[in-house]
């Protein structure tokens, strides 16, 4: 047996409230493609998850391995993108594996906000 819906309501089971959700995703989807501000965003945010889920394979060093040869050349240069540390620690190695507790630390804090 199925209980009675009032009138003027859907039930979500229904085709016509599916059809309305579907709608609805739809309409939200273009206006989030028309937003330039949200597109940049969404594929920063991608970029981002690509690039820590993928820095044990591109990470140039270890995140601390200390280069004691590097200290002299904190600078950007061909072997450290973008320089060294004061202890001779990569930092692009260091940035990209930083990067990767931040993917389960994120999405805590934001369902401890909402709870």
């Amino acid at each position: 047996m199925s209980t009675p819906v009032a009138a003027g309501t859907l039930s979500a089971s229904s085709p016509a409230a599916s059809r309305v959700l579907a709608r609805r995703w739809r309409r939200q989807l273009a206006a989030l493609r028309e937003s330039t501000p949200a597109t940049v965003g969404i594929v920063i945010v991608l970029a981002w998850v690509v690039l820590a889920l993928l820095a044990p394979l591109i990470a140039p060093y270890p995140p601390n391995a200390n280069d004691i040869a590097a200290l002299a050349h904190t600078t950007p240069s061909r072997a450290h993108w973008l320089g060294t540390d004061h202890l001779g620690r990569d930092l692009l190695s260091r940035i990209l594996w930083g990067a990767r507790p931040v993917l389960v630390i994120a999405p805590l804090a934001v369902l401890g906000a909402a709870a």
